[in-house]
Formats: structure tokens, sequence, C-alpha cells
């Protein structure tokens, strides 16, 4: 229990060095604040010694007086003092601003760094990450936890490292105005220490359960307005409210244990503070009455005032150790992801993708998502520059992941891949993926205009391209007709556009790429004939030129490819020309004749444009 308690104290202290490290890069930022704390610490001192000659100068006329030693007369000492009083006060309000305005702009760009840095680190990890991780949890570690990382670094360097200046500061005052006055006040500290480490494992613990339960909520709200159209079409609006007030109400009781252990500790703080104040009264009182210190009315005045300034860092850094135990739980979870290694084709290849010029072949490749469960299976063929090659078999069977594993979004657990005889993970992914364009099944468009989402990932692309690039993918003249044309905001994922709309859309983000390689998955196989028919047209002029990949669920749109390769379980049955395949792969053919006999109309099919 010892060596686990050690173990997690040590995790926590290297967590708050790894965010001292964020602040020590704005040093200079860093170090004016420390200079506003400190000049303001020791004018708040000074104003205690005010009360000090105040009292033994002004009012009581001491014989210790201080000023009268040098012919001061009452008033002149309380004119000099109330001028010094003003004075102070303005200092105070200078450096009180500098040190609040300074110290939230450093917490907060801080807060921005850390965020982009992890938000960067993010977009580089690899397809299966993203398969596994919910959305949800997620969007509440850049939302939820991230906030708790600035409330972390608020209480590290605005507690931890500014408070204990203002508190040895205080402490050389309470030594000066008695010494043995002090011993008794620094006796006191331990009292306040022991009952706070021990309600700060308590809270770490209740915090990060509570966090894993805002992260449920968050996942939970993903999901429903994800959804919305399914629990509105099944009339289940008041089932999924009761799933929502389920998960709610165990965030709320995690929350509720989580504040009651804050409660306790601040009230137990709270209690020892408040009774350390009239011990160190009554003490300095009866020695005052009883002469036994060399102790003026104004020295226990200024002692008192010293104290409570002394206090205040003490209850500060309670809270703060506190408030570290909970929200140091947040910072974990956001650190877990910037620990997490990155996609390692980021760093595989060093030599640039002129393109493919010759062809491109898969050499006994075997693939899985999960161990144990092969999805592709021995999987060898080639594909020439300019052609078109088709993928067809039963859903599952591993089309669309031949074109991940082309894209180089997942990789081959056995075999290779090579472009032009070079196995594409020599390639830098950068050059590489420039050279390639998708066009899927469900067409991605960002909450952005029609021309941010047609040049998305190019960067100082001109308005004309992107015009061409529409008129090719026959989506312009629609796009003009719309009262703020190529400004026009799509809506979340292209919700404002049709499905053929959206389609034609990504289409031109197509043309815009220098691509020699094209891959099409189901492109056509969610749109009406009409939508199909003017997608197509725009289809077959991308491919024009172009080496493709196409995964068609309906076979009469591919029976003029080039090459068409039959999948099953996993593996090649058969490849060759539609016409080879319908006489010599009977599981081929059975497949396009109940198509055929089963579709009303037959679709538009793919046309060789090379030809």
């Amino acid at each position: 229990m010892a060596k686990e308690n050690i173990q997690n104290s040590w995790k926590k202290i290297q967590l708050c060095k790894r965010l001292y490290s964020y602040l020590v890069f704005h040093y200079p930022l860093l170090i004016l604040v420390l200079f506003c704390m400190a000049l303001n610490s020791v004018l708040s001192i000074g104003r205690t010694a005010l009360s000090k000659f105040l009292l033994d100068d002004v009012l009581l006329n001491s014989p210790k007086s201080f000023f009268r030693n040098y012919g001061y007369s009452q008033l002149e000492i309380l004119l000099g003092l109330c001028t010094a009083a003003a004075i102070i006060a303005i200092f105070l309000g200078i450096t009180k601003f500098g040190q609040d305005y300074l110290h939230q702009y450093l917490i907060a760009r801080v807060t921005v760094d850390i965020q982009n840095e992890v938000f960067h680190h993010l977009l580089y990890f690899p397809m299966e990450f993203f398969n596994r991780q919910k959305v949800g949890d997620l969007l509440s570690r850049f939302t939820n936890d991230m906030n708790m990382v600035q409330i972390s670094l608020r209480y590290l360097y605005g507690d931890f490292f500014l408070q204990p200046i203002t508190l040895i500061t205080a402490m050389a005052a309470c030594l000066y105005y008695s010494w043995q006055l002090s011993i008794l006040t620094f006796i006191i500290f331990p009292a306040v220490i022991v009952p706070l480490v021990q309600m700060g494992k308590k809270i770490h613990r209740r915090a990060r359960s509570r966090q894993m339960g805002i992260s449920e909520v968050t996942q939970e709200m993903q999901q429903v307005f994800g959804g919305i159209r399914v629990i509105k079409t099944f009339h289940a609006e008041e089932y999924q409210s009761k799933e929502f007030q389920a998960k709610n109400e165990h965030f709320f009781r995690r929350a509720m244990k989580v504040q009651k252990s804050q409660a306790m500790a601040k009230s137990i703080i709270e209690l020892l503070n408040n009774l350390g104040l009239p011990l160190i009264m009554g003490v300095g009182g009866y020695f005052i009455i009883r002469g036994g210190l060399d102790l003026t009315p104004g020295d226990l005045i200024a002692f008192i005032g010293a104290t409570a300034l002394m206090f205040k860092p003490v209850k500060s850094l309670s809270k703060a150790y506190n408030g570290l135990q909970e929200f140091l739980a947040g910072v974990k979870r956001v650190f877990e992801l910037k620990e997490l290694p990155k996609d390692p084709s980021y760093s595989e290849g060093n030599r640039k993708f002129p393109g493919l010029k010759k062809k491109m072949e898969f050499s006994h490749v075997f693939f899985e998502y999960e161990e144990g469960k092969p999805v592709l299976q021995d999987i060898s063929f080639e594909a020439k520059a300019g052609e078109i090659i088709a993928f067809v078999g039963p859903s599952g069977v591993g089309k669309s992941t031949l074109l991940d594993l082309i894209l180089r979004i997942y990789h081959p657990k056995q075999g290779e891949i090579r472009i032009d005889g070079v196995p594409i993970q020599d390639f830098e992914l950068g050059s590489y993926r420039e050279k390639i364009a998708v066009v899927g099944q469900d067409p991605y468009l960002f909450h952005r205009s029609i021309r941010d989402n047609i040049a998305f990932g190019r960067k100082d692309v001109k308005e004309e391209d992107i015009i061409k690039a529409a008129k090719a993918a026959n989506i312009h003249d629609f796009i003009a007709s719309l009262p703020q044309g190529y400004d026009t905001v799509v809506g979340e994922r292209g919700v404002m556009l049709s499905g053929g709309q959206r389609q034609r859309i990504t289409i031109a983000r197509a043309v815009l790429r220098e691509f020699s390689i094209l891959l099409l998955d189901e492109a056509t196989s969610s749109l009406d004939t009409e939508s199909e028919k003017t997608v197509q047209e725009a289809l077959e002029r991308l491919m024009k030129g172009h080496t493709t990949f196409v995964v068609a669920h309906r076979l009469s749109t591919i029976k003029n490819a080039s090459k068409i390769i039959v999948l099953s379980e996993g593996k090649v049955l058969a490849q060759g020309t539609h016409e080879r395949l319908m006489e010599e792969c009977e599981f081929y053919r059975n497949l396009y004749e109940m198509q055929f006999s089963s579709s009303p109309s037959p679709s538009t099919s793919i046309t060789d444009p090379n030809k």
C-alpha cells in the first residue's frame, strides 16, 4: 500500500513537472509576474507596519515611539502615515493589476499551447486508434479535461510558485515583530498540513472517477445528436431521455463525492486557521500586560496583520493542493493522448513519390484488423498505369480495405505493395498521398463554405482553379445559382446539400489534386438514377489518364473495367475482364446474373475513358 502511494505521488510530481516545463518556455513573462508578486507582497507587509506606527506613535503616544525620537509631532506623523498609505495603495493597485492580468495571460497562453500540441499529435495517430476510441471521450478530453489543465496551471504557478513569496515575506515580518510569537505560529502549520494530505488522496481518486463520468455523458450526447433521425424514426425520445438521465445521475453522484471531500478539507483548514488567531491574540496580549516580552501594542497589531497575510497563502496553498488532487486527474487524461505513438507511416519513407508510371503490384498481402481474424489472405495482382481495376465480391470481403491499404491508412501484416518496383512505405507519406484522389460512398463535407470544401487540404488555390474543378464535376451551375455562390456554408457534414451535390463537390475536391491514382469506393451506390448519371459523367472525366481502383456493389457499373478482381472470403477467387469472368468464373456469373435480374433498370456503367 505504501509503495503504491509513493508511486502515485511520483506520478503526480511528474505531471506537475511536465506542466512547469510549458511555463518555463515563457520565462520572461514568468519573471515579470514574479516581480509584480514580490513587490505586492512587500507593499502589503508595509501596510501592516503603518498600523503599528499609527497605534504606538499617534494614538498611544508610546515612549517607544519610533518617529517621536526624531522630533515629529503626532499630527505630522499622522499626515506622513496617511501619505504613505495612499502611495502604497496606488502601487498595490498597479502591481495587483500587473500580477493578475499577466498571470491569467500566461496561464491561457500555456493552455492553448498544450491544446494545440496535443491536437496536432492526435491527427497523426493510426486509424486503429480512431476505430476503437469513442468520439465523446476525445471531446471530453479536449473540453472538460483541458479546462482542468488550465486550472491546474493556475494552482501550480499562481499558488505553488507565487504564494510562497507572500508567505516568506510575511514570516520575515512576523520574526521582526516578535520571534517568540512567530515560533508559536509556526507550530500551528503542521496541524493544517496533516489533514490536508489525507483528504487530498481521497479527492484525487474521486476526481478521476468523476472525469470518467463526464466522458460517458459527453459520449451519450454525441451519439444522440448524431443519431437523432433514428431516435425520431423509432419514436424513442422518452427511451433515450431516460438513458441519458441515468448516466447523468451517475455522474452527479460521482461529482458530489468530490464536492463533499473538498468542502470537508476547506472546513478543516478554516477551523484551524480561525483557532490560531485567538491563540496568538491571547498570548501576545498576556505578555504585553505582564511585560514579559519587548512587545508594544502596535507590534502585536502588526504581528496579527502579518499573520493574517501569512495564513492567506497557507489557505491558498491548501486549496491548491486539494484542487490539484482533483484536477490532475484531467491533466493525466490529456497527457495520455500525448504519450500515445504516432502512425509509423509518417516517419517510414523519405523518397518523394513521383506518381505511378508503370504499374502497382500486390504481392502475397495479408491483413487483419484483430489478431487471429484475417480479412485479406494472400492477395496478389498487378495494375498497369492508366488501367481501371475493379474489386467485386460480397459485403465484408475486404474490398474497401484494399483501397485503405493503397492509401496507407492501414498496413499489410504480411506481404508487400509496390509501385514501379518500390515498396510504397519507402515513399514519404505526404508526397505519396498528394498523388492519390479519393471519392467515397459517404462524401464528407466540413461545416465551411463550398469554396473551402473544394480547396480542402490545399494552400493558395486560385479562384479560377476552383471554378474549373467545379465545372469538371458538373456542380458549377448549381453553385452559381445559390445566393452566396461559392461562399455558401454547407452545414455539418454537408447537410444543406443532397447526396449527389455532396458527391460532386468531393469530385471537384479530387480534380484539384495533381494525382496519378484514383480510388472510387462505391461512389454512386447511394444516389438516385438522375444524380448517378450526373456524377458518373464527372467521374469519367476524373478517371481519364489516371490509374483507377473501383469498389462497386452493382456489378453492372464496372463491366467495362480493364480488370475485375473477384474476392471471396478474403482471397482472390478470379481476375480478368467482365467477358472472361462471365465465361470462366461461376461465382462471378451467378453474382452478376442475380443482381441484373433483380434490377428493374440497368445502372449507368463505368466505361474506360482511356480506350
